[in-house]
């Protein structure tokens, strides 16, 4: 599986583009090269923790089943989380205009397990929308080693904590080795037994097309 790719358009950083690769949506604006950032995890600009919006309704029928939410308390994130697939072998990052919902949703690759089964959840999310503003995974890149996040499951409703035991900041040729990408998706085993989850977002230097780097965290379940 390649690694998902950064989107863009005007909307600048990309978030998930790591093995993950964004489909536009219907409508999706060009791609307008934003100011560089650093290299390594760029600190939140002065705008306060962003809070992604959950109240809008998404039109029926979904082509992107909702299948629970995400939290993270300590950052400000909460958002919506729907399923997708694969496009050109690359996890799907589904893109919009201004007002799509894909800018405030996560994405779950349904070819992995469901957070908090055994094996590897995976999440990607972007970083901001077409105008610039702070989307779904902005502030992901604040994580750290030790803080708790949630996966709330629509399904049965069960609330599914885990602990960030790792982040990393990775060039795209770094984050699409075998070894990486295996670790981001799992190798489809429950192995060990352990549920696990990886988020995804992009990060580094807009190179007129996508971000140059990606933000990873890992995330085992909370016994």
């Amino acid at each position: 599986m390649l690694l998902a790719a950064c989107g863009s358009s005007s909307l600048v950083p990309q978030a998930h583009r790591v093995a993950v690769r964004t489909t536009p949506a219907p409508t999706a604006s060009a791609t307008a090269a934003p100011t560089a950032t650093p290299t390594a995890v760029p600190p939140a600009p002065a705008r306060g923790q962003y809070v992604a919006s959950t109240g809008v309704r998404r039109a029926a029928p979904p082509a992107y089943p909702l299948i629970g939410r995400f939290d993270a308390d300590r950052v400000g994130v909460h958002i919506p989380v729907v399923s997708v697939g694969l496009v050109h072998g690359a996890m799907d990052a589904p893109e919009g205009p201004l007002g799509s919902m894909f800018w405030r949703e996560g994405f779950w690759l349904r070819l992995g397990v469901l957070p908090g089964n055994p094996g590897t959840a995976t999440i990607a999310g972007h970083l901001d929308d077409t105008a610039g503003r702070p989307a779904a995974f902005w502030n992901i890149r604040n994580l750290v080693a030790g803080d708790e996040v949630t996966v709330t499951r629509t399904s049965d409703g069960a609330v599914e904590r885990f602990r960030i035991v790792e982040t990393d900041v990775w060039t795209l040729a770094q984050a699409n080795t075998a070894a990486n990408l295996q670790r981001i998706y799992g190798n489809g085993s429950a192995g060990d037994g352990v549920a696990r989850l990886s988020l995804i977002t992009c990060t580094g230097h807009w190179n007129g097309h996508e971000y140059d780097h990606r933000f990873v965290a890992f995330a085992v379940l909370e016994s």
